[in-house]
């Protein structure tokens, strides 16, 4: 009948599958899964780099050779890959000769007669300390010293009238009493013990003026060698103690490799041995030889701490004190020399 509704597709307004509907729903699964694994396998291509395989050339059309290039094959130079070089034992490079000076004595900083990097010679001035007052009290005992000069003179007339009053009443022993010659002589006694007392005043006055001229000639710091200003600790009109210190100067031209090795990976006769040391950068290579080997294990590092000079035939200028770097065993070859001279010559074409 036209306008009846089939019951077996809708009973009470819930629709219920139809004959046809099984194979409609079949057909949209199979089409979501054919592209669901075409989108996987498009992203997983798309993911992953292309790598061109050292043989991608070999084909039957080029005989099954490498080297040789088949028709509408595009020449492409291989990459030759790197050798690592060993990075060997961390070093730096270090002053063989650093100091500390320091105040010679209490007092105040007058001047800083050098500056950061600056060059000094062996026994120039590098500070001085105030010493006014120093100079009044020189001149204090100074003032001190002659009168107890003068004072000792005294005595020394007065002992030798004392002296000869003795002398002479022994000569009148007959005419002289026994009571002015016991006079006679004690003070005689007295005399000698004032001059005592005055020369012992000379000396203290004349050990004071030592010390206040040591003290004088100690408000100068002086360079104990040549060397260059590493860093300047204090500014004038700091109070300082005997010992402070104010300024750190190295020896430049002097320096050493320092590294440490563990014990077990130094030969017995690594003394006098040739080593290589090498900056982070590879820009500088110096061959060191072994001055010295530490005779215990550093407790800190559980290594030992050996010492290397720089050979001045292979110093080059961009080794300074606390260059970083490692060390090999054995000369540098001159191929890495080379190599190093390139690294610069790069390094120097970045700079602006």
């Amino acid at each position: 009948m036209a306008g009846q509704l089939d019951q077996s597709v809708f009973t009470n307004g819930i629709q219920r599958p139809g004959p046809s509907q099984p194979v409609l729903l079949f057909a949209f699964s199979a089409l979501a899964y054919v592209l669901t694994s075409a989108g996987l396998a498009y992203s997983e291509a798309q993911a992953s780099p292309r790598t061109d395989s050292p043989d991608s050339n070999v084909s039957p059309s080029n005989g099954g050779s490498p080297d040789r290039e088949g028709p509408g094959q595009s020449t492409r130079p291989r990459a030759v890959k790197p050798t690592a070089e060993p990075k060997g034992f961390v070093a730096v490079i270090a002053p063989a000769r650093a100091v500390n000076a320091a105040a010679p004595r209490a007092g105040i900083v007058k001047a800083l007669d050098v500056g950061l990097g600056q060059s000094v010679s062996c026994g120039s001035r590098v500070a001085a300390l105030e010493s006014g007052a120093l100079h009044l009290e020189l001149a204090s005992g100074y003032a001190a010293l002659a009168e107890a000069k003068a004072e000792a003179s005294g005595a020394n007339v007065a002992l030798a009238r004392a002296t000869y009053e003795v002398e002479t009443l022994e000569r009148l022993r007959e005419s002289s009493s026994e009571k002015e010659r016991h006079e006679a002589v004690f003070d005689q006694q007295m005399a000698q013990e004032q001059l005592r007392r005055a020369q012992a005043r000379v000396e203290f006055r004349v050990s004071e003026i030592r010390r206040l001229e040591d003290l004088l000639a100690r408000s100068e710091v002086h360079a104990p060698f040549d060397g260059q200003v590493a860093a300047c600790y204090l500014t004038p009109g700091a109070v300082v103690q005997r010992g402070t210190p104010l300024v750190r100067l190295i020896a430049k031209d002097d320096l050493i490799i320092r590294f440490a090795a563990p014990a077990s990976e130094l030969p017995d006769s690594v003394r006098d041995s040739l080593v290589c040391f090498r900056d982070t950068e590879h820009a500088v290579r110096v061959t060191a030889k072994v001055t010295s080997v530490s005779p215990e294990i550093e407790p800190a590092l559980e290594m030992v701490i050996v010492e290397a000079r720089p050979d001045r035939d292979t110093t080059t200028a961009g080794v300074v004190p606390g260059l970083a770097g490692f060390v090999t065993p054995g000369s540098c070859s001159p191929a890495s020399a080379a190599g190093a001279a390139r690294s610069r010559a790069q390094v120097d074409h970045h700079c602006p």
